[in-house]
């Protein structure tokens, strides 16, 4: 049986922390150097217990070296697209190896679960791995910096036709499962949020009790005895919040979603794609 987790895109370490804490062995794959160097000094117990693998290597279509565009304030923008890169003003490229995705999934196996967050590499993952049997949950950023949402649908769909029928939108800062109309659990985080999620309610006694009650991400924190700081993909599979959805009603409720972030004041639309066979 699958125990392992790929977390493609490790950056600072906090996905790859948290499911070490679940008992889970981890191969993390990280392109930054100094990403690597800090994570290799945090998870040195892991490495030694080999509970943890780090690959120093950029996911590319081949196997080689390839130029690597790294953000020097932001390192969770660092690319091989310098597009993506250029949302930091200070970024410069460096040369790094690279893997393909199959390469991995041909030494490692194909895990139980698979994070991909690589800055606009993802299609390169969901291609290799129509050569193998997928893993049974997987997720991945549904939409990248500079696109009018095309991204999102295509990664959807090259989802779909790897066998996945069920889909979870969620959004990256409260970990709520979007959905249309909106479930009860969604409109209740969002009332506890203004009311008790925020200075000065949120130091009022009895504010933590419903907190963790009410805001998805408050509650999973509480039941995993885990801070999931802000950048982190958090839960995966069935500790997600809300209901899985179809393949169509998933289009439908990303290209709502889509749209009406688009339209919003800041334009900010952070949201993972979480698919189960």
């Amino acid at each position: 049986m699958r125990n392992h987790i790929f977390d493609l895109g490790m950056n600072n370490g906090d996905d790859t922390a948290f499911y070490l804490s679940r008992g889970y062995k981890v191969v993390a794959v990280e392109a930054g150097p100094n990403l690597v160097e800090s994570g290799r000094r945090r998870f040195s117990k892991e490495l030694e217990l080999g509970q943890l693998q780090i690959l120093n290597v950029g996911i590319s279509e081949q196997d080689g070296f390839g130029e690597f565009w790294v953000c020097d304030e932001k390192p969770q923008f660092s690319s091989f697209s310098r597009e993506s890169a250029a949302r930091d003003s200070f970024h410069h490229p460096i040369r790094v190896p690279t893997l393909r995705p199959a390469s991995l999934f041909k030494r490692f196996g194909v895990p139980l679960y698979l994070k991909i967050d690589i800055e606009g590499n993802e299609q390169i993952c969901l291609v290799d791995l129509a050569r193998f049997e997928p893993p049974q949950y997987i997720s991945l950023e549904c939409h990248h910096f500079g696109d009018q949402g095309e991204q999102g649908f295509l990664l959807l769909d090259k989802l779909h036709d790897l066998g996945y029928l069920r889909f979870k939108l969620i959004n990256q800062y409260t970990f709520c499962a979007m959905s249309r109309p909106s479930h009860f659990s969604l409109t209740l985080d969002s009332i506890a949020r203004r009311l008790v999620g925020q200075p000065p309610l949120n130091r009022i006694t009895g504010s933590y009790w419903l907190a963790r009650h009410f805001i998805v991400r408050t509650k999973l924190q509480h039941r995993f005895g885990w801070q999931f700081p802000m950048g982190s993909s958090g839960v995966w599979g069935e500790d997600t919040d809300g209901e899985w959805v179809t393949h169509e009603k998933a289009k439908r409720l990303y290209s709502h979603y889509h749209q009406l972030y688009r339209n919003s004041p800041t334009n900010l639309f952070w949201c993972d794609w979480h698919a189960a066979l």
